[in-house]
């Protein structure tokens, strides 16, 4: 016998002795007072058999023990019930509780898990964004350490072109002059991956000519296929609108990859470029381009590595045709970012075919904005007076010469950091300054800012135009933010810095 029946016997037992006993005393008080005060006798165990078998009402009073045990034990079993169904519920409330301490438990784990969970990913985050700041910077330093000796050598051979060569020293320069455009395409193009990574692609909305567009990109490209004997058509669909909407500097962009990628993976045959018009809505045009070839073509197999970064279509390509593998990549990213789709046919020996589509505003939804004529940028007004400050010598004295041979009677001083500039400032009046941005000393960025806060009115005005080799977005957006009028990227376009250094000046 277990504790818990007992517990239950001791309960029921107990009940019915008390209910017998206070029943016992039912008949034996019944009895004693019928002896003693109706009978008027002694109380002896004689006259209580005598009195017993006289009154028979004796006889049903001698059964209240009987009853009243029953009912005592019933209301003892009726206890038991309730004693077992309170330790029943008891015990589920504890098993209950232990279930949630149980599942408490668990549960703090979990908390504790998914923080630490949370801590990594946090520092992940952190460790992410550090990691993007520092590609950032080191890409921008990469672009400035890189970009201006390229400057120098970019210069200095138009310079050098301009002389009187003989047939042998032209074909040096020419050589010169092929390899560091090779070279400032492959930054240009690490440069655009990045920029697409980290958002900073902006596309303006200007008008466009297609046919205009169209026609400068063969231009462009004629001469590199005719060297290898190539055909160059374009055909632009009648129905192509004469003007649209749309970014002309990223569309040339994505025209020219494409374009000289075929040039450079033909050998013989044909390039051609087609326009078409896919659709017009109220306020769009859907435009299709095809750029197609007769060159080497890609395998089935290589088609879906094609748009990948720092892929091409054999692990020979580049040791054979060279590039970065990045040209395709670039393009598609710029198409999608405006839209649009891209996609490649090809059969191998037999050409290749990329097309893309991009969605065009129509320039009826635009206001039409009156162009002032830009002033010619083959010189600079005589006589004006400008501040070339740079850290590098090589720069300073390829600015003072190109300046030089932009117009008579120029005055140029050179300085090569902010202070000195700032010094120079302070005695000098000047019609312009020319501004590196990354300089010992005092940076082009203070420099500025100290000239359009500190000096008096009549010297705080000066035009100034940041040459620099930063050429990510970020920095010329700072730039212009902090007060400078012009952004020219080395290595530069004399036509380009000309046409500036005009604008501000007859300004």
């Amino acid at each position: 016998m277990n504790k818990d029946q007992r517990i239950k016997l001791s309960n029921t037992l107990v009940y019915g002795i008390v209910g017998a006993f206070f029943g016992l005393l039912f008949p034996i008080i019944a009895t004693l007072f019928d002896i003693l005060y109706i009978q008027h006798l002694s109380f002896t165990l004689e006259n209580i058999f005598l009195v017993q078998k006289q009154q028979p009402l004796h006889w049903i009073i001698d059964t209240a023990p009987l009853f009243l045990g029953l009912f005592a034990a019933m209301a003892g079993k009726k206890q038991d019930s309730l004693v077992e169904a309170n330790e029943g519920l008891e015990s589920k409330v504890r098993e209950r509780t232990k279930s949630l301490e149980e599942k408490n438990d668990l549960l703090l784990i979990e908390i504790e898990e998914r923080k630490k969970v949370e801590d990594k990913l946090v520092i992940s985050t952190q460790e992410a964004i550090e990691a993007r700041m520092a590609e950032e910077n080191f890409l921008a330093n990469m672009s400035h350490e890189i970009r201006t000796p390229m400057n120098g050598v970019v210069g200095f051979t138009e310079l050098l072109s301009q002389m009187s060569l003989s047939a042998e020293q032209k074909e040096y320069v020419d050589a010169i002059r092929h390899s560091s455009s090779h070279l400032l395409a492959i930054i240009n193009d690490i440069l655009d991956i990045s920029k697409i990574k980290g958002g900073h692609i902006e596309f303006e909305e200007a008008d466009i000519s297609i046919r205009d567009l169209i026609r400068n990109i063969e231009n462009t490209i004629k001469v590199s296929a005719a060297a290898k004997n190539i055909q160059v058509s374009t055909l632009v669909d009648p129905e192509v609108p004469t003007n649209v909407i749309g970014d002309s500097v990223r569309l040339s962009q994505i025209l020219l990859n494409l374009a000289t990628n075929a040039i450079k993976f033909t050998d013989e045959g044909y390039v051609r470029i087609s326009v078409h018009c896919l659709g017009v809505s109220e306020n769009q045009y859907a435009i299709s381009f095809k750029v197609k070839d007769t060159g080497i073509g890609i395998a089935p197999q290589q088609l879906k590595n094609i748009f990948k970064e720092f892929k091409q279509a054999e692990s020979s390509t580049t040791r054979v045709y060279g590039g970065t593998g990045l040209g395709l990549s670039i393009s598609k990213k710029l198409v999608e970012l405006q839209g649009g789709q891209i996609s490649v046919e090809s059969t191998l020996n037999e050409g290749s075919t990329f097309s893309f589509n991009i969605l065009f505003k129509r320039n009826s939804v635009r206001p039409k904005i009156l162009r002032i004529p830009e002033e010619n940028g083959e010189s600079i007004p005589e006589g004006c007076k400008i501040m070339v400050v740079d850290d590098s010598r090589m720069n300073r004295v390829l600015v003072k010469k190109i300046l030089q041979k932009g117009a008579d009677n120029i005055f140029t001083e050179e300085v090569e950091n902010g202070q000195e500039a700032i010094e120079l400032l302070l005695e000098s009046d000047f019609d312009l300054i020319l501004l590196d941005l990354q300089m010992p000393v005092m940076n082009g960025f203070e420099t500025c800012h100290q000239i359009r806060t500190k000096f008096p009115e009549e010297k705080r005005n000066v035009p100034i135009i940041a040459l620099t080799a930063d050429a990510l977005p970020q920095e010329k957006i700072k730039a212009f933010d902090i007060g400078m009028n012009e952004y020219v990227i080395k290595p530069f376009k004399k036509e380009d810095l000309f046409q500036k250094i005009n604008r501000l000046i007859r300004k």
